[in-house]
Order: C-alpha cells, then structure tokens, then sequence
C-alpha cells in the first residue's frame, strides 16, 4: 500500500502537473495565478508563524542564525547556467544570452580595460590659435573634446563640437566661455559604477585618472555600450583588425587587445593588477620596452612581437609549441 500511494503521489502529484506546466506554460500559470494568488493570502499567517518559530528554534536551541532571505535567490553563477540551458532549449535567443552574459560580465571589468589610453587620446589645447582647435577637431571625427592647458594633465572642461563650430563667426572666440564640466574617474570602478554614473549625469565622455591624480586617458559612453553589444562603428570608424586566426596553433593580436578580449577569443586566461592590455602584460614580463622579434614564453604559447613603434607593444604573433624554447622566458605571471 505505502508503495501505491508513494508511486501516485510522485506520478499525478508532482511529475505530471509539472510536465504539463513545463509543456503549456503561458495558459496554465493565466488560469492558476487567481487561486495560487489566493491560497497565498489564505495561508499567510500560518507561513509567517511557521517561518518565525523555525528561527526562533534556531537561535534559541541551536544557536544559528536564519539564512537570509537574499541567499535564497539565484547566485550569478545560476543565472549564467539558466542562461545557457535556456539557449539550449531555445527559449533565449544566442543574441539574448550574450547580452545578459555581457551584463553579468560588467561588474568584474573597470575602467582602466576599456578606457582609450592617454596617448591616443585627442584633446584641445587652449594654448593653440582657434584655426588649429577647429581643424584638429575636425579631422578627429569626434564629437567631444577635453579642453587643456599645454596637456592632460590639465584639463579644464569639455567641448562640444556643436558649440565650438559657431564659434568661427566669432571675432574674439573664447572656448572657456562654452566649456563644459568633464567628469574625471578612477581608473579601477567598475564598469556597472560608470555607466550607471554616465546615465545620471547624462554624460558621454569623463577624464580617468590614476591614484595621484594624472590623467591616463579617457573613457566614453559607447566604450561602455560596446562592453554589451559589442563593436559600434559608424561611417567614420575604420575597421581595426585586433584578432587574426593563422591557423589551429598560431594567432595574432594588436597589442591593445585587453586581456579580458583575449581570454574571449583564445581562451587564454591571463590575469594582473598592473596591466590590462596583451601589450602591456608581455611588457612587463620582459622588464623593458619590447624590441621587434622579442620572444617571452606564456603558458604554453610563444609569443614574439611582430611590430612596435619604440614605445609599445603594436602587434603579436602567437604559435602554440609542446615545449618552451630554451632561450624563451619561462614565466608568464604577473604579481
């Protein structure tokens, strides 16, 4: 008998009404939610007692202390294997499930893995003549500008290109008079801080700093945006080829490639708290500024660089060996 009713129970009380919750789930949680809604109130009070007793028992007897009620959510480790059951099943779209990968993603990167670094950035120089702003703004194809005495390390606002344009009827053209506040940021907050701080503050350009204060270069709206939809280009950006596949045991990659970039496309995983581009990691292995041809061992792929400008790192070329060379470097971790 005890088997009977344990076979019944499991079959008509739990494994089919799921199943049949799992095959028609719109139309039976439309005409379940009115009674489910109303047991819930019907019911309250003997949960509320029910819950209050077991932690008193708990803290009394036993000595522990409740779980929390936000430990019983989803961790983000559960929400990234929802996400990938859901793909498999088709309920998320691969389009759906790399954008809520990529939102997950944010709060691990900062600043500093996205930002354009100081040297590349183009900035406006209040000491220059109003013909040399304009034209540099121009031929930049940006649309916003910080304004600076000399460099940047002294920036004293941000300029709209809309405003500065006008300007040229001017006689006496004074871009203090139409600057606006650039927001300056530390280099390590976190990307989910900075946009929610872009939104805020309806901003699309801030000024990162490091910890004593210098400008290392300067982050946008669009990087952010970028970090979840991936590349925008409009009809100004050039294509940048940042990741070339050779063949199954070679690769190359510009030395600006983030490190978090190159774990997506190679899955090679390479952490440090100095560096944030594949550029920088290779030159700090070696200790000085890499010369064309250099060779440094990661893991288990020798890396030479193919091409350098005498201050960076421009372009890397990746072969996978079995063994490192014995005049390869053999560590590839940075503290």
């Amino acid at each position: 008998a005890f088997i009977g009713i344990t076979f019944l129970h499991i079959v008509f009380g739990e494994l089919g009404p799921k199943y049949t919750a799992i095959a028609n789930p719109l139309s039976i949680s439309l005409r379940l939610v009115r009674p489910l809604g109303a047991f819930y109130v019907l019911f309250k009070p003997a949960i509320w007692l029910l819950h209050r007793s077991s932690n008193f028992l708990l803290q009394t007897v036993l000595r522990r202390q409740p779980v929390p009620s936000t430990e019983l959510v989803h961790s983000e480790e559960e929400l990234r294997l929802i996400l990938e059951q859901s793909e498999k099943s088709q309920e998320v779209s691969s389009l759906g499930r790399s954008l809520l990968m990529n939102v997950l993603d944010l709060r691990d990167r900062v600043v500093r893995d996205i930002m354009t670094p100081r040297g590349e950035s183009v900035y406006l120089n209040l000491e220059d003549d109003f013909e040399t702003k304009v034209k540099k703004a121009i031929e930049s194809r940006h649309t916003r500008f910080p304004l600076c005495r000399e460099n940047l390390d002294n920036t004293v606002g941000l300029i709209h290109i809309k405003e500065l344009l006008p300007m040229m009827r001017d006689p006496h053209p004074d871009l203090l008079k139409i600057k606006r506040e650039l927001i300056p940021l530390p280099e390590m907050l976190p990307l989910e801080k900075l946009l929610k701080l872009f939104l805020g503050k309806h901003a699309h350009l801030a000024m990162v700093v490091d910890e004593f204060g210098g400008t290392v270069g300067m982050v946008t709206l669009e990087n952010v945006l970028e970090e979840l939809v991936g590349d925008i280009q409009d009809e100004f950006d050039a294509d940048k080829e940042e990741f070339r596949k050779i063949n199954e045991n070679e690769f190359a990659v510009a030395g600006s490639l983030g490190l978090y970039e190159l774990t997506d496309v190679t899955g090679l995983e390479l952490e440090s708290a100095d560096v944030s581009t594949i550029g920088g990691y290779v030159t700090h292995l070696l200790g000085h500024l890499p010369k064309q041809g250099e060779q440094v061992k990661i893991d288990n792929y020798v890396v030479t660089v193919s091409q350098t400008d005498g201050r960076r790192v421009n372009q890397l070329h990746f072969r996978k060996v079995s063994e490192a060379p014995a005049t390869a470097p053999a560590s590839a971790k940075l503290s």
